[in-house]
């Protein structure tokens, strides 16, 4: 009888922890997962996004597993295995677990672009994605997923999966159009294996790690910082054009060359006006010392002279004065406009400056999307792309990927030859694999099998 200790909580109240909200055990890592894809695939079936998102309710604390096989150093399939034993057939499934998808994982949707090898153009795809945890520390494999990326084959639980056969897009071809599921794991698959869904993978968080924690004040501020930007746009003939510092500057340089003129003309007219009273005042001495009829004689004439300009600047300086009052208003006016412009227009600058890095930011993030999805090339395949990442455009990459992709698999040297058959030995003890990996002789009662079990 094995011995049990018994173990009885008290009445005392617990003592509470309080764990820091970036605690996390460092023998983990954060992964990026994309599950599945909208629409039709490859495995006969059709989910739509409506079912999909009822189905990612279910993906919060779903396992990650895979079959790991030392001897390739590399996952397999699914790890489903049929062994003839005895004449006894027996089904099993030789997974273990790597990981979880953590219960408060990021579930989105996000659209790629897959590489069809059988056609050699880029399909759209709109994928299901989440977040979640491997045990990188404690599973050598799971460290390989994070470093190279692995595809990913998701294994919905047999009991709760509810569909229907049917024919889509006016399609000769039926479908099995699932209404509902639940996710029972996450399966890495190794790279020789292709995923149902082709671009499903198992990578890096990628995407995932831009996010903002509070998406709406990003996208608010995101908004309200290209409404900002719209403003310091002008349309000029040739299109939009960023209003610069030198606009401003030539604007004041105009404002201050006005005002100087103006200033210039204020002086010129008030002469006359400031030297009035010196005229008025020596007629004054000269009818003291002067006999009267030189007075009579000079007096005129000295009168005369301020007549006959007091009604020609008279005029001039009404008509001119209102015109400098409404000038000096303006020049005010437009010099304050240009301090707080020129506020803006540095804040703008500041602005469109992050706006910029995010643009690059976005790139890179696509350019390293791109790369993953090449995950059957090795390290040194990848790494001109991987070093030059900023310096090639994504045409460029897509394009140097894609040649090396085909060299990789494709062996100009052996086109044309026959491949030789390998014999299958007979044994007592047999153990066929239903992932449909294997080539050449597939007995019927295993082919079956695979039938039953897709």
């Amino acid at each position: 009888m094995a011995l049990r200790h018994d173990s009885v909580a008290t009445i005392d109240n617990p003592e509470f922890i309080n764990i820091a909200p970036n605690a996390l055990n460092p023998g983990i890592s954060e992964c990026e997962i994309k599950v599945c894809y909208i629409g039709a695939n490859r495995n006969g079936s059709f989910i739509s996004k409506e079912v999909a998102e009822k189905m990612a309710q279910t993906l919060p604390g779903t396992p990650i597993v895979g079959a790991y096989k030392k001897e390739q150093e590399d996952f397999a399939g699914h790890g489903e295995v049929i062994r003839i034993e005895d004449g006894e057939i027996h089904f099993e499934k030789e997974v273990s677990p790597f990981g979880f998808v953590s219960p408060d994982a990021k579930v989105w949707f996000q659209k790629f672009n897959d590489y069809d090898t059988t056609t050699g153009e880029f399909i759209e795809r709109e994928y299901l994605m989440t977040t979640g945890y491997l045990w990188t520390k404690q599973f050598k494999p799971a460290e390989q997923v994070i470093r190279e990326s692995k595809g990913q084959s998701m294994e919905l639980a047999e009991d709760t999966l509810d569909g229907y056969w049917s024919k889509i897009d006016n399609s000769e071809i039926e479908f099995f159009i699932i209404n509902d599921a639940e996710f029972s794991s996450l399966c890495i698959l190794g790279d020789n294996v292709e995923p149902c869904f082709e671009g499903a993978s198992v990578s890096k968080p990628e995407i995932s790690k831009n996010f903002s924690k509070d998406s709406n004040v990003f996208s608010k501020t995101l908004f309200s910082m290209m409404e900002e930007l719209k403003v310091a746009l002008q349309i000029n003939e040739g299109g939009l054009r960023t209003l610069a510092l030198e606009d401003y500057t030539k604007k004041e340089e105009e404002e201050k060359a006005k005002k100087t003129r103006c200033e210039k003309r204020k002086k010129e007219d008030e002469k006359p006006v400031d030297e009035k009273p010196a005229k008025e005042e020596n007629p004054e001495e000269d009818k003291k010392e002067a006999p009267e009829e030189e007075d009579k004689k000079e007096a005129p004439e000295e009168e005369e002279e301020p007549s006959k300009k007091e009604p020609k600047e008279t005029p001039e300086e009404k008509e001119e004065t209102p015109e400098e009052d409404d000038k000096k208003k303006k020049k005010n006016h437009s010099l304050e406009e240009f301090e707080a412009l020129e506020s803006k227009v540095a804040s703008l600058e500041s602005e469109l400056s992050a706006l910029r890095e995010f643009k690059l930011n976005q790139e890179r993030v696509e350019k390293e999307a791109l790369i993953n999805k090449y995950f059957m090339l090795d390290e040194a395949e990848k790494e001109d792309v991987v070093k030059n990442i900023d310096a090639y455009s994504y045409e460029e990459i897509e394009s140097k990927l894609a040649l090396a992709y085909v060299r990789k698999n494709v062996d100009f040297n052996s086109l044309g030859e026959e491949k030789e058959e390998k014999e299958v030995e007979e044994s007592p003890l047999m153990t066929f694999s239903l992932d449909e990996e294997s080539a050449g002789f597939v007995p019927p009662i295993v082919e079956a099998l695979r039938q039953t079990a897709r």
